[in-house]
């Protein structure tokens, strides 16, 4: 899987669903962000959002839920530069990942990484 830095479609496959919720955090980066207030920022339905926030990629999404999806968890596809400092100092690790997802996500890594 091949990320390539410009390609704006790229930028955003290398910023899953799930990781930009894993990724929502307050605005100072040490605590998470509490999911009604996700919710409230993203004007979606919980549902909506948790299942949305499952998702491996963004292929099956439509663009309006994506769009408030990544508004309500805060994270800029586009402008990583906070999210990627965060996951180097936890070792690209979550511990409330499944396995598929965990291997997505250091499939990602190091493809940023080379």
């Amino acid at each position: 899987m091949a990320y390539p830095t410009k390609n704006p479609l790229a930028k955003l496959d290398s910023c899953p669903p799930f990781l930009a919720h894993a990724l929502a955090r307050e605005r100072n980066g040490k605590k998470r962000l509490a999911l009604d207030k996700i919710v409230e920022r993203s004007g979606l339905a919980e549902r909506t959002y948790l299942r949305t926030a499952r998702k491996h990629n963004w292929d099956t999404v439509k663009f309006g839920v994506m769009k408030k999806f990544l508004k309500g968890t805060g994270v800029d596809p586009f402008r990583m530069r906070n999210e990627l400092r965060y996951l180097r100092e936890h070792n690209f690790q979550f511990p409330f990942l499944n396995k598929k997802q965990q291997q997505t996500l250091n499939e990602i890594c190091a493809a940023a990484q080379k």
